[in-house]
């Protein structure tokens, strides 16, 4: 998935040194971990058009990025994006990407190679996720004969800091136990990103972003990244099973993701406490405060958790053999038409559970691409979602309905059904043939022929 937080110009320092995690006293459970268990920082590397243009490439310097977010070009100090009349300043928005929780475990399972070849397939996947933002999100706006536009950037300018386990628990941290497995990715995409078409308009070439696209796109995105996930780890010879949203790694089931998302319990309990308390669900704000409140302060220094984690996930009754592997690269590669043909099945078919119209008649623009981006997973890798969205929505099973509104050919022809019958029945003619239901039609062409002949 893909969650999106704020950074404020005033916490900009601070958060700088968590992502990147500067050594601090009692960063024990603190996401920071190498490959071989030991205490690490993350590499933060540089990634967008953005950042090329200000020549940032590689590994980040904590220099340039407390100048680009300040909106300043580090090269020249020259402030690019000012800040707003009463002194607010975004420096950046967190865009986090976590694997999921199967990922994690396989990771944490695997020997230094599986490892270093997991990490290889997480990066691929965040950066075409990255890009799919940057190629397809109208992240800035301009104002045109007194009318707000919202329109692509050139050029986003991101930093990407990998961590590899969860927060402590409330009895991890009780017990002096090491964190669950968790590994994620945030990409700070800087409040500062280069102007569409600047050589053809007076102006800067930097400006601000709406950080409120991120908001809407993160669904997408989360999906893009891991369709992409999946056909790495598919690449690798691991299989994927589709389910709802997400996707899992055969072979860690149930019970193993489970005794690895420690976290994941805390905040159930505190959830049930307030349904109990109040007798009623919390809001989505209310549940927030309850996941902040489950937070514990880090109190030790790091020890190495392989051999802790493979001590739990054995008394789980799990093994990495246990993983089916076919090798690497023999995976079959699905023909692009069969998959866009599939994926349009599962969104159109009205009985399936990634029916578009399960529960309504209509639907709007972002929820077919996120719909789209998500029955791409286990067929289509995530960089191929932009051209699999533009054939879903060119396909004559999708109906639109204005600028922002789409419905199903099927939806449609079962409406102007029951707008016969009703005019039917208005005339006095209380039966319609069935064989003018547009279903029926498609079912008796046989039927149809032999009565012609």
């Amino acid at each position: 998935m893909m969650m999106v937080h704020k950074v404020h110009g005033g916490n900009a320092g601070g958060y700088a040194d968590y992502l990147a995690g500067e050594p601090l006293p009692s960063r024990r459970g603190d996401h920071h971990l190498g490959r071989e268990g030991g205490y690490a920082t993350s590499p933060g590397r540089w990634h967008g058009r953005g950042a090329e243009t200000l020549d940032l490439n590689g590994e980040w310097t904590r220099t340039d990025l407390m100048a680009v977010w300040e909106g300043r070009d580090p090269r020249t100090g020259r402030i690019e994006v000012r800040r707003s009349a009463t002194g607010e300043h975004v420096a950046a928005v967190d865009c986090t990407f976590k694997a999921p929780k199967s990922v994690s475990v396989l990771w944490a399972m695997s020997e230094t190679a599986g490892r270093t070849q997991i990490d290889a397939a997480q990066t691929d996947a965040v950066k075409a996720a990255v890009d799919h933002v940057e190629s397809t999100v109208p992240l800035q706006r301009r104002r045109v004969a007194g009318c707000q536009l919202h329109e692509r950037s050139d050029g986003i300018v991101a930093t990407m800091f990998r961590h590899h386990t969860a927060r402590l628990s409330t009895s991890q941290e009780d017990e002096n136990a090491v964190p669950d497995p968790h590994m994620h990715d945030h990409v700070a995409i800087a409040n500062m990103a280069r102007r569409p078409g600047t050589e053809h308009r007076s102006g800067t070439m930097w400006g601000a972003i709406d950080s409120r696209q991120l908001y809407c796109v993160a669904a997408e995105a989360g999906a893009v990244y891991r369709a992409e996930l999946a056909s790495r780890l598919q690449q690798l010879g691991f299989q994927v099973e589709r389910g709802g949203r997400y996707f899992e790694v055969a072979g860690v089931t149930d019970r193993v993701r489970a005794e690895f998302s420690t976290r994941a319990r805390d905040i159930e309990r505190a959830r049930r406490e307030f349904v109990t308390t109040h007798g009623r669900a919390p809001s989505i704000s209310e549940f927030e405060a309850l996941t902040l409140r489950t937070r514990r302060a880090k109190t030790c220094e790091p020890t190495d958790p392989f051999p802790a984690w493979r001590e739990r996930a054995e008394a789980a009754g799990f093994r990495v053999s246990d993983v089916p592997h076919s090798g690497l690269d023999r995976r079959p590669v699905a023909a692009w038409d069969d998959a866009v043909a599939e994926v349009i099945a599962d969104l159109t078919d009205p009985s399936g559970n990634r029916s578009l119209t399960h529960s309504t008649a209509v639907f709007d623009t972002w929820q077919l691409r996120r719909a789209t981006a998500e029955a791409a997973q286990g067929r289509i890798p995530g960089h191929r979602v932009a051209a699999l969205i533009d054939s879903v929505s060119d396909s004559p099973e999708l109906i639109r309905l204005g600028d922002r509104h789409w419905t199903t050919r099927t939806v449609r022809d079962a409406e102007r059904y029951a707008v016969l019958v009703r005019e039917s029945r208005a005339r006095g003619v209380h039966e319609v043939s069935a064989r003018r239901h547009p279903s029926a039609r498609r079912q008796q062409p046989e039927r149809d022929h032999e009565r012609e002949m």
